[in-house]
């Protein structure tokens, strides 16, 4: 929660331009969330993915490995790489979904017109906050899966030079 504003001095900003503000943000930081669980979706999907054709390269294909140590190793390495940033993108980041329960409590007291005026800042606070963090953990992904492209290429490639 966003430190609180001080008391505004007598406005001229229509009540209905809160509401209509707080309306706005709302839908916004509830896309944000829904975001939250796509980027989480799709890391999950990907790094599944990813560990299978690790483990089918690996694992099924020994003979290949042992015929090409060369390509196997590169993209073992790339692959490591990939699979660490897509598990990267999952971790548990710390989301904001304002107002908080308690800081809306304490938030009570005021006047209608500076509790729309704090909740607005609170969730504006919010998104703000949490583009940060989603753009982060998409970048990571992204990495991820250029590492993972890289990494097929460069054992396909490795095996079919070699």
């Amino acid at each position: 929660m966003s430190a609180p504003l001080p008391p505004a001095a007598p406005t001229t900003i229509p009540p209905a331009n809160f509401d209509f503000a707080l309306q706005q943000l709302e839908r916004v930081l509830s896309n944000q969330l829904n975001s939250i669980d796509g980027l989480s979706t799709k890391a999950s999907i990907t790094l599944g993915f990813a560990l299978t054709v690790f483990g089918a390269l690996f694992g099924l294909a020994r003979e290949t490995v042992t015929t090409h140590p060369a390509a196997s190793f590169i993209s073992a390495a790339i692959f490591g790489g990939s699979i660490l940033l897509m598990a990267l993108s999952l971790l548990v980041r710390d989301y904001h979904d304002a107002p908080h329960p308690s800081g809306l409590l304490r938030l009570l007291p005021m006047s209608p017109i500076d509790l729309k005026r704090q909740t607005v800042a609170n969730l504006a606070d919010a998104y703000i906050q949490n583009t940060v963090a989603i753009r982060r953990g998409f970048a990571t992904l992204n990495g991820g899966l250029i590492l993972f492209i890289l990494g097929t290429f460069v054992f396909a490639f490795g095996v079919v030079l070699t």
